[in-house]
């Protein structure tokens, strides 16, 4: 693949939140999941694993379920915070439309790296931010987002639901003992073009450092 080819891919891609009823074939989620399942992974773990949902009815439980978990909180919280989430709810919800979702669940295991310091040092810390289990499924959802889009298709990755309902989702779902639901993908073709979201200026994100004086330069 070239790189034009490549970037093109990434640059296009968007966030769909409305699709037409078209299915998404079989042959097309096995692609799409394919694609994800080939991601990297710390110590090649592959932490992951999916759930392929058609079910309007199970969706539009799914939704409700998130909706309701949101809405028992009202009553004790300001009338301001309310309507701030009210006007949030949409984005609980938007994936009951889609044609197909992706339920995307991990699995947790201890680092081998963290397990080794752990045994020569009881005291040692582990540095922040550092999970491979959940930087390896985002990878594997980015896979999985581009390959949907290669096929004609939009798709939408989304978290609220979960940070909303997650234990409720997984009942739901009858997620294995082991596992939890960290993403939801809603995948269809799209009833309208969208532009990606604006991206800030490399010079703002990226850093080079030379090797003769460790100086920063852009």
């Amino acid at each position: 693949m070239s790189y034009d080819v490549l970037t093109t891919a990434i640059r296009g891609r968007a966030s769909h939140r409305k699709f037409t009823a078209d299915p998404v074939p079989d042959e097309d989620v096995r692609r799409i999941v394919e694609s994800g399942i080939n991601a990297p992974s710390g110590h090649n773990r592959q932490p992951w694993r999916y759930i392929a949902i058609r079910d309007r009815t199970l969706l539009d439980r799914m939704a409700e379920t998130a909706l309701a978990r949101q809405r028992a909180e009202y009553d004790r919280l300001s009338p301001e915070v309310v309507k701030e989430l009210s006007n949030f709810e949409f984005y609980l919800q938007h994936f009951r439309n889609a044609p197909l979702v992706l339920a995307v669940l991990v699995t947790r295991a201890t680092d081998p790296l963290v397990e080794l310091y752990q045994e020569r040092d009881p005291a040692f810390t582990r540095a922040e931010h550092y999970d491979t289990e959940l930087l390896g499924v985002g990878a594997s959802i980015q896979n999985c987002l581009l390959a949907a889009h290669s096929l004609g298709y939009g798709s939408c990755w989304l978290t609220a639901p979960i940070y909303v309902a997650q234990k409720d989702l997984e009942q739901l779902l009858k997620v294995p003992d082991g596992f939890n639901l960290v993403s939801l993908i809603a995948i269809g073709r799209p009833t309208k073009e969208r532009r990606p979201a604006p991206k800030k200026a490399l010079e703002e994100l990226v850093e080079f450092r030379s090797e003769d004086d460790g100086a920063l330069r852009r």
